[in-house]
């Protein structure tokens, strides 16, 4: 599984790579902010995507609606999200997101999330 991961801050960038390669959940690649990732996104092909809400000044939701229009309903997408951001989880799904962990969050729960999606993929 080739996971696309848009998190700003290297250390949870790190950890998440970390946890997924260990657990051999496949290979993580790294944006460190949404405009990155889009263009990995129109260049790569993923069977996920990570993003932490509002990566850099890059609107998630954009990159969300741009996966859903362009590549697919397919491509499962995780949310990392602050407590104070419900409404901008709420509107990620509305748009398109599958699932959100909220920060900080477990490594081994998000592994679990990561297998779960995986696991499903492999059923279709």
């Amino acid at each position: 599984m080739k996971i696309l991961l848009c998190d700003s801050d290297p250390a949870v960038a790190n950890l998440i790579r970390f946890i997924v390669t260990r657990q051999q959940l496949g290979e993580v690649v790294v944006a460190s902010n949404g405009r990155e990732a889009m263009v990995m996104l129109s260049k790569l092909s993923f069977d996920m995507v990570i993003t932490e809400l509002e990566p850099g000044h890059f609107s998630t939701l954009e990159m969300i609606t741009y996966i859903r229009e362009n590549i697919g309903q397919h491509i499962p997408i995780i949310l990392l999200a602050n407590a104070d951001q419900e409404d901008k989880v709420l509107e990620g799904f509305r748009t398109g997101a599958n699932d959100y962990m909220l920060k900080p969050f477990s490594l081994a729960e998000l592994a679990l999330r990561i297998k779960r999606f995986a696991d499903r993929g492999e059923q279709t």
